[in-house]
């Protein structure tokens, strides 16, 4: 769902490399301070890594960089001292207060108490069950009970790639329509697998 978070990467990158044309030694600390914060939010706001801990392993490296970033400041020749501490003292607050955001975050998702985007999963054979599963996914969504989708290949995968990846962690109940050969089919088997390991609760 945040498939254009590359943007965001891309973007970095290029600021980052352009930030040391800056002539104030300064300034540029200033600015990659700027920069690594603005990345570090919106890595917390829109956590674009599939696996949970990512998102809050990438949201504190962008911190440490930013300390570390503060650090270098005051090597900097005949600094305004008042400034940078004021400087400083601001970006670490923000930075130590996302951490614990992202911290709280990740708390609450582990825990169960964030909701995740599917109510269920079905996992089928198209060959054998793929119009039984579209009816059961009409007759989930209809039901006035249903505040959430439910996940069906054909209608909310964007990349094969990225299927597992929904069944690990953006799938609350693994639904296994039983046909025949539904233990044939890899991919199923896949997923089923997928939801044991992660201990996403199934049903047959």
């Amino acid at each position: 769902h945040a498939h254009l978070y590359i943007v965001v990467m891309m973007t970095r990158s290029l600021l980052v490399g352009i930030v040391p044309a800056i002539p104030s030694d300064i300034v540029q600390i200033y600015m990659l301070q700027i920069l690594m914060l603005a990345c570090m939010v919106m890595c917390i706001h829109y956590q674009p890594w599939r696996v949970p801990q990512l998102n809050f392993v990438d949201a504190f490296f962008s911190g440490v960089l930013i300390l570390f970033l503060n650090i270098a400041a005051f090597c900097v020749h005949d600094p305004d001292i008042q400034v940078l501490g004021g400087v400083c003292i601001g970006m670490v607050s923000c930075a130590l207060f996302l951490l614990a955001a992202v911290t709280f975050l990740a708390f609450l998702r582990h825990a169960g108490r964030l909701t995740k985007p599917f109510r269920f999963f079905l996992c089928h054979s198209k060959a054998e069950a793929g119009s039984f599963a579209r009816w059961l996914k009409q007759e989930l969504v209809g039901s006035p009970r249903m505040k959430r989708d439910v996940f069906l290949d054909a209608d909310n995968l964007v990349s094969l790639r990225c299927l597992l990846g929904y069944v690990a962690a953006d799938v609350e109940t693994m639904v296994v329509i039983a046909s025949k050969s539904i233990y044939l089919r890899p991919w199923c088997v896949g997923e089923m697998t997928t939801a044991c390991i992660n201990d996403v609760p199934s049903v047959l």
